[in-house]
């Protein structure tokens, strides 16, 4: 089977198809993803699923549904202690350990973390990557499926798109978990990160480096500025964790993006480390907040 014939159920179900080399992740057509990619039209589609040779399905998600890409099963067991249970929903996996579950959400302006607390793993929302389709083939010559289930159970698994699969019909994220993983912004659109940060140092410290990635001739210096700032404060017991990095991470993205420059994604993390490898653990190392 073809897995991008079903691309024309992945559109009725409120999801945009994206054709991805046999047995691949990438690349997707030039233009379809991120804030400002634009959907295939129908000839496009018609002709790639007309075509000679089978194409992988990436699936790109609607305004008010995100994906919770697991990579790390053991720190998602411990940001559920902390957030609660994920709700049993739709979502696509392709074995040993790899499970993307996708969430409505309440919040549809697209304004989310990119990676996980814990770095348990990655936000995936529609202006922010994509996901793979049930029936593609993974590089390790698994086939994706397309389940029904949470981390703790999945419990229907199939390489065929299932009639019931619809962005009307996903579990809505708990409550607790859209509040942490969303970024909230002010009247004038700037980033409040102090709604997701316990310690005001923290938070002061990432919108001054907000602030200087969108205003600076040089957002590469900026945001290792932003990150070494980040690192000194960890180093002396403020709490710098995956959420705090991603707000930095977002807005590097979006001025890469305006800029035209290539985005790398891991960039703003390694950059942290980099900075943390080079600062002394200060003696006093308690926050205060």
């Amino acid at each position: 089977m073809n897995p991008f014939s079903q691309a024309w159920g992945l559109i009725a179900a409120g999801f945009e198809p994206l054709p991805i080399p046999l047995g691949a992740k990438s690349p997707p057509p030039q233009l379809t993803t991120g804030s400002r990619g634009v959907m295939l039209s129908d000839e496009q589609i018609e002709d790639v699923t007309l075509s000679e040779g089978n194409m992988n399905m990436g699936i790109r998600l609607p305004k008010g549904v995100i994906g919770i890409d697991i990579d790390n099963s053991e720190a998602l067991r411990t940001l559920q202690n902390q957030l609660g249970t994920l709700t049993p929903t739709w979502g696509v996996s392709a074995g040993e350990g790899h499970l993307t579950l996708f969430y409505r959400v309440l919040n549809d302006g697209g304004n989310w973390l990119s990676h996980l607390p814990n770095n348990s793993g990655d936000i995936i929302h529609h202006g922010y990557r994509y996901s793979i389709s049930g029936g593609s083939l993974h590089p390790s010559g698994r086939v994706y499926k397309w389940v029904y289930g949470s981390p703790n159970k999945i419990t229907h698994a199939t390489p065929i798109l299932p009639a019931e699969f619809s962005a009307d019909t996903l579990a809505i994220i708990p409550e607790k978990w859209e509040d942490t993983l969303s970024i909230s912004l002010d009247a004038r659109g700037n980033i409040t990160p102090i709604d997701i940060m316990n310690c005001r140092h923290v938070s002061t410290a990432i919108k001054i480096g907000v602030s200087k990635i969108r205003n600076s001739r040089d957002i590469h210096i900026s945001m290792r500025s932003a990150t070494w700032t980040l690192a000194a404060l960890c180093t002396k017991g403020h709490q710098v964790d995956a959420a705090a990095l991603s707000v930095i991470d977002n807005a590097y993205e979006a001025a890469c993006r305006r800029d035209h420059r290539t985005y790398s994604s891991g960039e703003t993390l390694r950059a942290y480390e980099g900075a943390l490898r080079k600062q002394p653990i200060s003696s006093n190392n308690k926050c205060a907040n």
